[in-house]
């Protein structure tokens, strides 16, 4: 799995290229965590390159949202694929989450 980050006039973007799973997600919970801990608690992830994510990279994405909403900040997910879509979907995780079409989206999401 690949991260990359960047900065949106003040909210951080993470792109993600690859599965997210036990293996991997660790990676993912590190980068939200190191981007809090600096301050920024404005977060966008991007699944465009993501085609699997198993239970621990779901918790990833809610453990984020609780530790960034706690912070004053919060997590908005773009991008995400068909086969990521039916997993939140079954798991009902779009009832809990924010998911946004694209960046633009999910930046305007923010206020």
């Amino acid at each position: 799995m690949e991260i990359r980050q960047s900065d949106l006039s003040g909210t951080a973007l993470i792109e993600v290229e690859g599965d997210i799973d036990l293996f991997q997600s660790r990676s993912l919970r590190e980068a939200i965590a190191d981007l809090t801990l600096a301050g920024k608690t404005r977060v966008i992830i991007d699944l465009a390159g993501v085609a699997y994510i198993d239970s621990s990279g779901l918790g990833v994405l809610i453990s984020a949202r609780t530790q960034l909403r706690k912070a004053g900040g919060d997590l908005k997910i773009t991008r995400i694929t068909d086969s990521v879509r039916n997993v939140v979907t079954l798991t009902r995780l779009n009832q809990l989450l924010d998911f946004y079409d694209d960046i633009d989206e999910a930046l305007a999401a923010f206020g």
